[in-house]
């Protein structure tokens, strides 16, 4: 990411997404971590012996257990994931070993975008990173390992050809907007029994009730959500065929741009229960309803 790290919106934005680990606790602290200037402390004795750069790691770690109120462990991971990208050299050796199997997430470049993945994953991969496919225009088809856990944001952004996606019934996060713009996407597997379903060709969350993706197919052009669903999330319908939509009751939420491109949608029946996220543009960019 370079030494320009910090001036750099784009790329800290880059790098909290594709690098820092996906949970929000942790990306606070490596955001805290940037704030307090520790990537400058870093960059100041990059070519420096690595006894320095051991002393000022360890430095680094104190000022960002002081400044955040956090435990050392957290201050390590988070000093070790900022020394990682800044191709420190150098890193905090946690002397017990790790509890948890690390987590091999896949990241944008690893799958070329011309290329079609028809040899899977990388093996042991554990999570499809922050736009690991984005405007890939290639693929048509993917299967998820069950080893796979989590898809972060926008994992599958702009895949212009992608029709099909298999999902493991293991995976315990999908991120939101994970297929946003993948206009062609017109069937979603999934195995039964775990956090994910899909219902009426659309990919819902169980545990918050949320519909995730919807499936882009005429069949599904007249829609009518189902009762229990409490909130549609951002570009859930984005590009879709859908002609008009019915909201049951418990829909309490309707995030940005949710049916962002429908140029096919006429009508939306919302109940006096309903009610559409403050400022966004969920009905005004699409054609006069």
């Amino acid at each position: 990411y370079g030494f320009d790290i910090v001036k750099d919106v784009m790329r800290v934005n880059a790098f909290i997404h594709d690098l820092a680990p996906h949970y929000d606790d942790e990306r606070k602290l490596v955001c805290k971590a940037l704030g307090e200037g520790i990537a400058d402390d870093m960059l100041e004795v990059i070519s420096e012996p690595d006894g320095i750069k051991e002393n000022i790691l360890k430095c680094c770690v104190l000022k960002l257990v002081s400044a955040a109120e956090t435990e050392e462990k957290s201050a390590v991971s988070a000093i070790n994931t900022l020394a990682d990208a800044l191709d420190f050299g150098l890193q905090i050796v946690d002397e017990q070993p790790p509890s948890i199997p690390e987590k091999r997430i896949l990241i944008k470049g690893e799958i070329p975008d011309n290329e079609a993945c028809d040899e899977g994953l990388p093996e042991g991969c554990t999570a499809v990173g922050y736009k690991a496919f984005a405007c890939n225009t290639v693929i048509e088809r993917i299967e998820i390992p069950s080893s796979v856990e989590c898809i972060y944001p926008r994992a599958f952004y702009a895949c212009s050809k992608l029709k099909c996606i298999v999902l493991p019934s293991e995976i315990s996060e999908i991120g939101e907007r994970a297929f946003e713009k993948s206009s062609r996407l017109e069937r979603i597997i999934i195995g039964g029994g775990g956090r994910y379903t899909v219902v009426n060709g659309m990919l819902t969350d169980r545990s918050s009730r949320r519909i995730l993706r919807a499936e882009n197919r005429a069949e599904y052009r007249e829609i009518r959500v189902p009762d229990g669903i409490r909130s549609i999330s951002a570009c859930a319908f984005d590009s879709s065929q859908i002609c008009s939509i019915k909201l049951s009751g418990d829909v309490k939420e309707i995030s940005q741009n949710a049916f962002y491109d429908c140029e096919a949608l006429e009508r939306i029946d919302v109940l006096s229960g309903n009610r559409f996220e403050k400022g966004n543009y969920t009905i005004v960019e699409n054609q006069p309803l």
